[in-house]
């Protein structure tokens, strides 16, 4: 697991006595720490205070149309990566990376406040392409057949 887009300066006060917009600036924000392959990480950082999305929906959070500025970069997102099975009989396995930007909701807030505590429980149910949280980065995945619309048939009896 890897929590990306640490603060890489922390400030004595909030804000750093800037009274609104996003802090820190952008640049400031780059650092990234692995956590390995551990399932229960506790960690500190310093405010990543960078607005209110528009999105309505848990997958929404990660688009970019969605966010409060014209990119993600700088939000904190924790991120991992493995194989996944759709059933443990399956041999071929589906590589994947899973996004999950921080906040005090996973639906539309991206700021991240000193002196907060956030719980985070993932559970992986499914390698689901269409779900904007979630990267297939090997290209292994099940192609469905052309759908075949078949016209209602009326039997009259």
């Amino acid at each position: 697991m890897v929590v990306e887009n640490f603060p890489t300066n922390m400030s004595l006060f909030e804000r750093a006595g800037a009274a609104s917009g996003a802090y820190p600036p952008a640049g400031e924000v780059a650092g990234n720490v692995d956590f390995g392959t551990t399932n229960n990480v506790t960690f500190y950082m310093a405010d990543n205070l960078r607005g209110i999305g528009t999105s309505t929906t848990a997958q929404g959070k990660n688009s970019v149309t969605n966010a409060p500025s014209a990119s993600l970069g700088g939000y904190t997102c924790v991120t991992f990566e493995g194989k996944y099975k759709y059933a443990s009989a399956h041999t071929g396995e589906v590589g994947v990376k899973y996004r999950f930007y921080l906040g005090q909701n996973l639906i539309n807030d991206y700021n991240i406040r000193r002196g907060y505590a956030y719980a985070l429980t993932i559970t992986v149910s499914g390698a689901n392409s269409a779900d904007l949280r979630v990267s297939i980065t090997d290209g292994n995945v099940v192609v469905f057949d052309r759908v075949t619309e078949i016209d209602e048939i009326t039997i009259e009896m």
